[in-house]
C-alpha cells in the first residue's frame, strides 16, 4: 500500500500547496491532528527543493493560525520519523492543557 493510499488521499485531502498535501489524520491521537507530505514522492529531506522550503513556512503559519483560533492549542509537535512511510512528511499534533470537545463530543 502506497503512502498516500495509506494516509487516505484524497478523501482526507484537507488543502492542496504546490509542493504539498496537507491531510486530516486518520486517526486523532488529539484534536485537529494532520499529515503535511510533499506531493513529488521524496524520500529524503534533501530532495526537497527550495520552493517547497518557502512554502513550508507559509503552511506552518496558516496551520498554526488556524488550529490556534478553532482548537486553541497549547503546543504543537511536528514528527518527521519515516521509519515505515518513505515519503517525507510530518505528523502535526496538537496537545491542548486540557480536554476539548468538539460537537459536544
Amino acid at each position: 500500500m502506497s503512502t498516500f493510499a495509506k494516509f487516505k488521499f484524497p478523501e482526507l485531502l484537507i488543502k492542496e500547496y504546490e509542493n504539498w498535501y496537507l491531510l486530516l489524520r486518520f486517526e486523532q491521537p488529539t484534536l485537529g491532528s494532520l499529515i503535511l507530505i510533499t506531493k513529488h514522492g521524496e524520500t529524503q529531506y534533501s530532495e526537497i527543493n527550495e520552493a517547497a522550503f518557502i512554502e513550508f513556512s507559509k503552511i506552518v503559519k496558516e496551520i498554526e493560525s488556524v488550529l490556534k483560533s478553532k482548537f486553541k492549542y497549547q503546543k504543537l509537535n511536528y514528527l518527521m520519523l519515516m521509519m515505515v512511510d518513505p515519503e517525507v512528511h510530518y505528523h502535526i499534533i496538537p496537545r491542548y492543557s486540557e480536554g476539548v470537545l468538539f460537537h459536544n463530543v
